[in-house]
């Protein structure tokens, strides 16, 4: 795919979903005790996430990096030259991600 598609691609998922979106995140409520960020405090706690971190924006990261093949199949192919759906980008994203994590600390 080149440049034009994508751009044309990301344009029409911006057009049509803005206004879904903006009602969605006004209809979400902040769950700051909500379980995955509670266990997240609990390891920082733990001396296993850095105190500089924000919990909430680790979570994000974290969650961001395990849906990428799906959300930027295109990048995951340009930038690790690996087909996102395949076994070995499975495999090399379970050996990235812990070592990610524990530099966290």
């Amino acid at each position: 795919m080149d440049l034009g598609e994508r751009l044309e691609r990301r344009g029409g998922i911006e057009s049509t979903g803005t206004k879904a979106l903006e009602e969605d995140v006004e209809a979400t409520a902040h769950e700051p005790e909500g379980e995955d960020l509670t266990h997240l405090r609990a390891r920082q706690a733990a001396g296993e996430i850095a105190d500089e971190l924000d919990p909430a924006f680790v979570l994000l990261l974290l969650r961001s990096a395990v849906v990428s093949g799906v959300v930027f199949p295109g990048d995951v192919k340009r930038l690790m030259s690996l087909d996102p759906s395949s076994p070995e980008y499975l495999d090399h994203m379970g050996r990235q991600l812990p070592l990610l994590v524990a530099r966290l600390a």
